[in-house]
C-alpha cells in the first residue's frame, strides 16, 4: 500500500546477543496510472474477487462478458477515489455457465480486460 514506512533490522548473534540497525524511512508512492490485479481464485466457483488501483477520484466500470462478447453482468460502476479498491463478483444469482469469461474494467480513456475462468 501508499505510504511512508519506516522500520528496524535486529541482529542476532550466536550467543543470542542482538542489535538494532538505524531506523531506515521508506516512502511507497502512489502508482500514477491504474492498475489491475488478476482475480483470485482463478479458476473460481461461484466467488472470485479482483484489485485494482485508481490513482485520481474516477468514475470506473467493470463489466463481464462471455467468450461472444456479449455483456453478462456489471460489478462496479461508481465513482471510486484515489486509492486501492477491491470487487466481488459471485456467478450464483447470474446462472453462468462453465466457460472462459472476461472482465473489463474502464474509467476514461483507460480501459484493460482479463480473463477468468468459471468452473461449475
Amino acid at each position: 500500500m501508499a505510504g511512508k514506512y519506516s522500520y528496524k533490522l535486529k541482529q542476532v548473534d550466536n550467543n543470542g546477543s542482538y542489535k538494532f540497525s538505524a531506523e531506515t524511512l521508506v516512502d511507497l508512492g502512489s502508482p500514477d496510472k491504474f492498475i489491475i490485479q488478476q482475480n483470485y481464485p482463478n479458476p473460481f466457483n461461484p466467488y472470485t474477487v479482483f484489485s485494482y488501483y485508481v490513482p485520481a477520484d474516477a468514475k470506473v466500470s467493470s463489466r463481464v462478458f462471455d467468450a461472444l462478447g456479449t455483456e453478462v453482468t456489471t460489478v462496479v460502476d461508481e465513482s471510486r477515489t484515489a486509492g486501492s479498491h477491491t470487487a466481488n463478483f459471485t456467478s450464483s444469482g447470474v446462472h453462468l455457465s462453465s466457460g472462459v469469461y472476461f472482465y473489463k474494467l474502464q474509467s476514461g480513456s483507460f480501459a484493460v480486460v482479463k480473463r477468468r475462468m468459471l468452473l461449475k
